[in-house]
């Protein structure tokens, strides 16, 4: 099967289908091929959507819906199904008369190759007229709402993005949290075409960095902020019978986001090896506060230049004893509250876009702070920072946290919330 290059739109569709037909085949397990999949179609993968797909391409009987399917992931399915010679399962698309033309296009397409083939592809049943719009109105609205979530940056803040086409427009609701305070809120009634090119811009301006998720769980993780008081303003409130009125129907059921579920011995592991986040995009901007750097530094000085030593070991075992002194100073009262929190919307984050290792040493790391303990992630900023045992002479390179990211341009940083949409 190939499609004319302009109907095309995931490049990388014809080696992500061979990656799928091999987890459908046994020959590659499904948890490695999440990453490779992702980088292929350039797009965040959704470990309940990829179960789906591959379910599908594996039974004739398994429950599965092409228009359920991103349009990224739509060929890349499709091009699987027709490696797998799945001509039951091309059928099925076929018979959807609701699908957009251009997908029943590449459907009609993988339908001639299989049947060119000797696979038997069923021809579909016509449907009543009237019953394809309402289903085609139907399906369009179900396929187009989600939540696009960001991490936390350095200062804990991240974004919640909700999104949901209507017959009479579509919802647009942007929230900014920090740690799980709402810090600000705006949304509204706007028609489709503005919606998409606003949408278009977050997801330009954050590239790689917003996952989608449930529409739900954006909108139940606002009416929640607002139903507990986790308010950074009282004004904050003028919103939010707006906000109840917008997000309430995609908030009814909705799920939270999975979470990792780790036995005591893994969690205590995943928790020693936590330093290792410090390696992902997503914590570049986490560094400790000033005051806490210069009393680290201040430790360091002090072990560095002890008398009370034998020899560079015993030096060594100073310095790493003053660090982790520091990273147990720095984790105490709210900034080990805020610390707790920030793993777990990191965890949740990393969960979503299926880097589930990386989740479960954040989650460990959360759950460490929410104890007693200090994460080896918390000790490794302050090595980050001021490097080996020779960095104890080394100012801090950081006199701030780092900026949020999070406002889109001409909307400020995060602060006292004003009316009105925070959008440009």
């Amino acid at each position: 099967m190939k499609p004319n290059r302009a109907e095309m739109k995931a490049p990388g569709a014809r080696e992500a289908s061979k990656l799928l037909a091999a987890a459908v085949r046994g020959t590659t397990q499904p948890g490695e091929i999440a990453e490779p999949l992702a980088r292929l179609l350039g797009s965040p993968l959704d470990p309940v959507a990829l179960g789906l797909v591959l379910d599908g391409l594996s039974s004739a009987t398994a429950a599965f819906d092409w228009s359920a399917i991103d349009d990224v992931w739509f060929e890349a399915t499709l091009e699987a199904a027709v490696e797998l010679g799945r001509g039951d399962l091309v059928a099925r698309g076929l018979a959807d008369a609701a699908l957009p033309r251009g997908r029943a296009k590449l459907l009609k397409r993988a339908a001639h190759t299989l049947r060119s083939r000797g696979v038997e592809v069923p021809e579909p049943a016509a449907p009543p007229r009237h019953a394809t719009l309402a289903s085609a109105e139907s399906r369009a609205d179900e396929s187009e709402r989600y939540t696009l979530m960001s991490p936390p940056d350095g200062s804990g803040a991240r974004l919640r993005v909700v999104i949901a086409m209507h017959a009479e427009g579509a919802v647009f609701v942007e929230a900014i949290f920090r740690d799980d305070t709402l810090v600000r809120v705006a949304g509204a009634l706007m028609p489709r075409k503005k919606v998409r090119q606003l949408r278009d811009e977050l997801e330009a301006t954050w590239r790689n960095e917003l996952q989608r998720v449930d529409a739900g769980v954006g909108a139940a993780e606002v009416l929640t902020a607002f139903a507990e008081g986790r308010l950074e303003s009282s004004s904050l409130r003028e919103w939010q019978a707006e906000m109840r009125s917008l997000l309430g129907p995609l908030a009814a059921g909705a799920k939270p986001l999975p979470e990792p579920d780790l036995a005591p011995d893994a969690l205590r592991r995943r928790a020693g090896e936590s330093g290792r986040l410090l390696e992902l995009s997503e914590l570049a901007g986490w560094i400790p506060d000033r005051a806490s750097l210069l009393d680290c530094q201040e430790k360091l000085r002090v072990a560095g230049s002890s008398d009370l030593v034998l020899n560079e070991v015993q030096r060594r075992e100073q310095l790493d004893e003053a660090f982790h002194r520091a990273a147990r100073d720095y984790a105490r009262g709210a900034t080990r509250t805020s610390l707790a929190s920030r793993f777990r919307h990191l965890s949740r984050f990393l969960l979503a876009s299926g880097r589930a290792d990386d989740a479960e040493r954040a989650w460990a790391a959360a759950v460490e702070l929410a104890g007693e303990g200090v994460p080896a992630a918390v000790e490794q900023m302050f090595r980050r920072l001021f490097g080996d045992a020779a960095g104890a002479s080394v100012a801090p390179t950081a006199s701030a946290p780092a900026k949020s990211g999070l406002i889109l341009p001409g909307a400020g940083e995060p602060g006292p919330p004003r009316g009105g949409l925070i959008l440009p």
